[in-house]
């Protein structure tokens, strides 16, 4: 079965499925402005490290958060508070955004994928003076100040993503890769992510999970 195509549509800023045949191609609309493809719901963060690179091992998720007010479009200018710019340690972190698409509840692993609506890719941005150093810590000032969580464009149905571990991802700044890794590095995979944080707590349709860089 062949991919759909997408293109942009003017009216909400998303991706859409390409003009059908026989549908009008003057409803076709060129795109102003990315919006965040979901913009209401709590993000939740999950930290992942590679082993054989950082010499830690982890027995546990360590589950943290941010406000939804953090949630921006992928081309949004990143706004810098007066307080981030009183100290140093802006940083990025590209991350696998998983969306979820009904709700979940103590899922178990195996069946923790189903729950999954789509994929998108996601700046984690942080500022690790404010998350080492002045108290911020991972849930408040460290990471969670205004429009500090960019993600889109569109959302990739998991249909059409079989394994979300096995995916590329990097950043790129000024043109200049400043990070190149694979989701298989991750400690802790996305149907295991989901499982852990779906213990005790609902998570909702359009609920946003960064799994970590």
């Amino acid at each position: 079965m062949s991919r759909p195509e997408l293109r942009r549509s003017r009216q909400g800023g998303g991706c859409i499925p390409n003009t059908p045949e026989g549908a009008d191609a003057d409803d076709e609309k060129t795109v102003q402005h990315a919006h965040p493809p979901i913009s209401r719901h709590l993000r939740k963060y999950l930290t992942r490290r590679t082993p054989s690179l950082q010499g830690i091992v982890f027995s546990h998720t360590k589950p943290q958060y941010k406000p939804a007010t953090s949630l921006t479009g992928p081309t949004d200018p990143i706004p810098i508070h007066p307080l981030a710019q009183q100290h140093t340690g802006l940083d990025y972190e590209c991350e696998l955004v998983a969306v979820i698409g009904k709700p979940c509840a103590d899922v178990p692993e195996a069946r923790a994928l189903d729950y999954v609506l789509g994929y998108a890719v996601g700046n984690d941005v942080s500022h690790r003076d404010w998350q080492l150093k002045l108290g911020g810590g991972q849930w408040s000032l460290g990471k969670g100040f205004d429009g500090w969580a960019p993600f889109g464009p569109g959302i990739v149905s998991g249909k059409l993503i079989a394994d979300p571990q096995a995916l590329g991802i990097r950043t790129r700044v000024n043109g200049q890769t400043v990070q190149d890794s694979r989701t298989g590095d991750m400690v802790f995979g996305v149907a295991r992510t989901i499982a852990f944080l779906s213990q005790g707590t609902t998570l909702m349709p359009g609920d946003v999970i960064f799994t970590g860089t």
